[in-house]
């Protein structure tokens, strides 16, 4: 019988950084642009301390027959709920800017959408929006939402192609901003949509309390192996972990930086990391899970 040889290496789990207080970029799978041409260009700034994103946008408008605002989006297939809370969005040079929740065809400034947004003090304070056809013009259901303030929930949810949207002021009870029937082609683009309505000018909208389709990363994995600070560990050791609530998918960063590279995103039901060399002995290496 061959006994497997043991090398030194040092593992040193970062998972507390999943929990840091710096702001950073959108955690992968999720990514951000600036949709049209308009500029300064957006931004998006996400804090994994509070489960928060600070979306900021400018543009003329997402409306008529072209779009101008910032979007942090990854790609869906199929139903949805989508649900967050506008924690704040201070009003800009025009009542009429939007932020909201967004199911996108494509990333072209004319593609067909259907959003739930908040404005400011135009527009009746909270409304569901849509444009049917790429290049075509817009639409809303003129349902307005008077006494809309900030904090404020918005929800959208997609059951084939039939699109329903809410406000709430504590995310239980439910005001119903309208339905719309689109047919969208999987895959489609949901997330955060923020304009000012006003070229050149930035707005920022301020989102948490995410509903699991827009989590950015669920309560962290445990039971993790190796261990933080494990010695003695093969060289052809598998990284595991147990889930965390409500994960969809796990984001795995392995190397031998103290910040180690995303390598990596598996679904659910794969708790297990083989690298794809062996480990070479004396080496320190780092790696964390986060959980979307």
């Amino acid at each position: 019988m061959c006994k497997k040889l043991v090398f030194l290496i040092s593992f040193v789990l970062v998972l507390g950084l999943v929990g840091s207080t710096r702001a950073a970029e959108p955690p992968v799978p999720w990514e951000h642009q600036t949709i049209g041409d308009d500029t300064p260009l957006g931004s998006a700034d996400y804090d994994p301390g509070t489960q928060s994103i600070a979306v900021t946008g400018d543009g003329h408008d997402i409306w008529d027959n072209q779009d101008d605002f910032h979007y942090v989006y990854k790609e869906w297939s199929g139903d949805c709920e989508l649900i967050a809370r506008v924690v704040s969005f201070p009003l800009g040079p025009n009542g009429w800017q939007k932020a909201g929740v967004m199911v996108r065809q494509n990333l072209t400034d004319g593609s067909p959408h259907c959003m739930m947004v908040v404005t400011g003090t135009d527009g009746g304070g909270a409304a569901l929006q849509w444009r049917d056809s790429q290049d075509g013009g817009s639409g809303w259901t003129e349902a307005d939402a008077p006494g809309v303030t900030e904090p404020e929930y918005i929800r959208l949810v997609r059951t084939g192609n039939q699109f329903t949207a809410f406000n709430s002021e504590d995310g239980s009870t439910w005001e119903s901003r309208g339905t719309h029937t689109l047919a969208l082609t999987d895959p489609v683009y949901i997330g955060f949509a923020v304009t000012s309505h006003s070229t050149g000018d930035l707005v920022t909208a301020t989102f948490d309390n995410f509903s699991v389709n827009l989590r950015f990363g669920g309560p962290e994995a445990s039971v993790l192996y190796p261990p933080n600070n494990a010695e003695d560990v093969p060289i052809d050791a598998d990284l595991t972990w147990k889930e965390g609530d409500y994960a969809v998918s796990h984001n795995i960063y392995f190397g031998t930086d103290p910040d180690p590279p995303w390598v990596k995103t598996q679904p659910l039901g794969q708790e297990l990391y083989d690298p794809p060399e062996l480990l070479i002995p004396e080496r320190t290496y780092y790696w964390r899970i986060t959980e979307v």
